[in-house]
Order: C-alpha cells, then structure tokens, then sequence
C-alpha cells in the first residue's frame, strides 16, 4: 500500500515536473558556462578569475530549480556534466572535486543517515535488499550498455564488451541519490519508507561492489 501511494496525488506528474525543469535549468547552466570560457579565451582574462562563477552558476541553477518547482540539484549536476572543462579549468574542477569528496559527501550520508529510523530500516529489508540487486546486476549495466555500447563499433574505439562489464559493475551508487532522497523524499508520501529503501540500495552498493573491483578488473583484464 505504501508503494501505490507514490502513484496517487500527481505524484508522478510532480516528479517528471521536477525532471524536465531540472534539465532546462541544467542546460542554461551550462551555456553561461560555456560562454564565458569562450570569452574567457577570447579577451585573454586571468586564469583563475571563473572560480567565482563556478560557485555561482551552479547555486544559482539550484535556485532557479527550486523557484520553478524543479529539481535544483539535478539541474546543477547536468551543469556540470554538460560542460566540457577546458585545459585552463583543470586546477579548478580538481579543487571543487576534493571539496565535494572530504566535505559534501559525509554531510550528505550524515543528514540520511539521521532521518532513516532503524525500524523503518528492518521493515523495509526485504524489498530495499531486492531493489539494490537489481540495481547492481540489472538496471545499472542497461544503463551502461544502452548509453556506452554503440560508441564500441565506431572506428578506432578505445572501449570493448569488457570495459562495459566493468563500468556497469563499479559505478557505485552513493551521494547523488542519497542526495536526491533527502531533498525530494520529504515531500512525498511516505516518504520514510522511501529513505528505508535508498539506504539499503546504497549501503549494498557500497558494500558490495568496492571491495570486489580489483578483481572483477583482473579477471576482466582491464587493470592497468
């Protein structure tokens, strides 16, 4: 019955709602980004003078989400995986990396961690360990093979059967859905049982796929 909820009260239109303004957001992003790296180039302007921009866009595209009832994170992460970082922009997209990764993402797994009751947790084992298997060994390679496979018959392709394999199987799920679960989960019905469910599919994607990926990149001989 909790799940039947999720479909009542326009929650699906709500969620594809989110979606499409996301992207839009997302989008216009990223073309402020590119253009001004393209007039970056043009007028010669100082190296290290887009850092402000680079906090800037992606808060404002969040804001900009959020005021149209759109996802404002999901807008900000197409931002970022639209725009193609220049040569001069590298210093500066390793900084915000390292930020994300000794900051961002334990305060993330902090605020999940706080709202998911281990009540919630036991009661929803059953379907949150199910979900995450089918994460790991279905949902997550069609991904893969859907979005990476055709690039493996263009000529002079550098990918093969076997990176697809490995990329399906190391691309943990982490902070962007437990992210994703603490903005957009208090507002459906509920929702504590959707935060039970996440857990689970990211505490078994972590646990699981981490410790086993140097083998799984021996024996697929794609360790370098």
């Amino acid at each position: 019955q909790y799940f039947f909820s999720l479909a009542q009260q326009g929650t699906v239109f709500s969620f594809f709602r989110e979606i499409v303004i996301g992207l839009i957001c997302g989008f216009l992003g990223f073309l402020a980004l590119h253009y001004w790296t393209k007039h970056s180039k043009q007028k010669e302007i100082q190296e290290g003078t887009d850092t402000a921009l680079y906090f800037s866009v992606p808060l404002g595209v969040f804001a900009l989400g959020g005021i149209f009832g759109g996802s404002g994170f999901l807008g900000t992460f197409l931002t970022g995986l639209f725009f193609e970082a220049e040569t001069h922009t590298k210093k500066i997209v390793d900084f915000f990396e390292n930020f994300v990764q000794a900051f961002g993402k334990p305060i993330i797994f902090l605020l999940l961690g706080s709202i998911v009751p281990l009540e919630v947790l036991f009661k929803t084992s059953l379907i949150g360990i199910s979900a995450a298997f089918i994460f790991i060994f279905i949902i997550r390679p069609l991904v893969v093979f859907i979005t990476l496979g055709p690039w493996i018959f263009q000529k002079n392709s550098k990918l093969n059967f076997a990176d697809l394999l490995f990329l399906s199987f190391i691309r943990e799920t982490g902070v962007i859905p437990a992210a994703l679960i603490v903005m957009i989960g208090t507002t459906l019905p509920y929702a504590d049982y959707l935060f039970g469910i996440g857990m689970w599919v990211i505490l078994l994607t972590l646990l699981i796929e981490p410790p086993l990926t140097p083998y799984i990149a021996k024996k697929l001989a794609v360790a370098v």
